[in-house]
């Protein structure tokens, strides 16, 4: 479930969104409503039990009330941990800072990130724990099987793209042919694997023990390499 959520707002706020360019932006400084730059606040929830006097936001009607004394009675609400709301910091709620709102107008997307929780004690603040967002690290790009063979064969080749013969073209197919035979085969493997185990093993919950012998323990990992070399018997 999302623990982000992006309100427009009359007040002012550094988080606006553009009409014209269609993207959201962080701006120096906290503005109103324009023509074209919509205000916004951030709001980053939590699971956290629910106290009198924290703020919390409505699942359903996209609202943000603070708790009243006796809490509330069958509603569905997150708490607020973060937030640009600066009426809301100023009553207590920890702002976001700024390395996670520049990540985050370049990519609007996101509707979940982790959130990090340090135990605070006598802060004169009166804040009981300091919450650190840890931003998404970028995926690594995922090479294409045409990329892979070209990289294979340069160095196969090398380091040459050309032996002025048909070397490297025969070995580019030859490897974009196997690999295609091997991820259709990926599913005949692990189906094979699994009635090997079966038949072979059992877990105890941490460890995978041979049926004939209690004293012959294995690894998931170890039994993946014993599989695969009775394959290459």
């Amino acid at each position: 479930m999302k623990n982000i959520h992006v309100l427009p707002t009359e007040n002012e706020s550094r988080i606006c969104y553009n009409s014209f360019n269609k993207v959201y932006e962080l701006c120096e400084f906290p503005k109103y409503h324009t023509d074209i730059k919509s205000a916004h606040n951030i709001y980053i929830t939590s699971d956290e039990e629910i106290e009198d006097g924290d703020w919390v936001y409505f699942i359903s009607t996209n609202e943000v009330i603070k708790v009243p004394l006796g809490g509330f009675k069958g509603k569905v609400c997150k708490k607020i941990i973060l937030t640009t709301d600066q009426y809301l910091i100023k009553d207590g709620v920890q702002a976001i800072d700024d390395e996670f709102l520049e990540w985050l107008v370049k990519n609007p997307s996101c509707e979940w990130v982790y959130v990090n929780e340090s135990p605070i004690t006598n802060d004169p603040m009166g804040y009981k724990s300091f919450y650190k967002i840890i931003i998404p690290k970028e995926e690594p790009k995922q090479e294409t099987l045409e990329e892979v063979a070209e990289k294979w064969v340069f160095e196969t080749n090398n380091h040459k793209w050309s032996n002025n013969d048909d070397t490297a073209g025969d070995n580019y197919n030859s490897f974009k042919e196997g690999a295609k035979w091997q991820i259709n085969n990926q599913d005949n493997f692990a189906i094979e694997f699994a009635e090997w185990l079966r038949i072979n093993y059992y877990n105890n919950g941490e460890i995978w023990i041979e049926w004939n012998s209690d004293d012959n323990t294995h690894s998931s990992k170890e039994l993946l390499e014993i599989f695969k070399n009775t394959l290459l018997r």
